[in-house]
């Protein structure tokens, strides 16, 4: 199964080019989010907002399968600056 991640209103979605496959991923805080790759089948990007700062997370494409890998740095802070 291909799949295409994106952004769009409320966070991140993902489709299989249908309009039934078509979902919400994950909500987002409003932010910053990069995605860095694949890590088997699941998303693996950073995003965080002024209350989480950016920390590292992934995604199979669903809500429940959606979850914070590690918090780098406790807080506010950001793991990609350690700020």
């Amino acid at each position: 199964g291909r799949r295409l991640f994106f952004l769009a209103s409320g966070g991140l979605h993902v489709t299989d080019g249908t309009v039934e496959g078509t979902a919400l991923a994950t909500a987002l805080p409003q932010g910053f989010f990069e995605a860095l790759g694949f890590v088997g089948d699941d998303l693996v990007f950073w995003t965080g907002d002024g209350e989480l700062g950016h920390e590292l997370f992934a995604t199979d494409g669903t809500p429940e399968g959606s979850a914070l890998i590690a918090d780098l740095c406790p807080g506010a802070c950001s793991a990609l600056t350690g700020d």
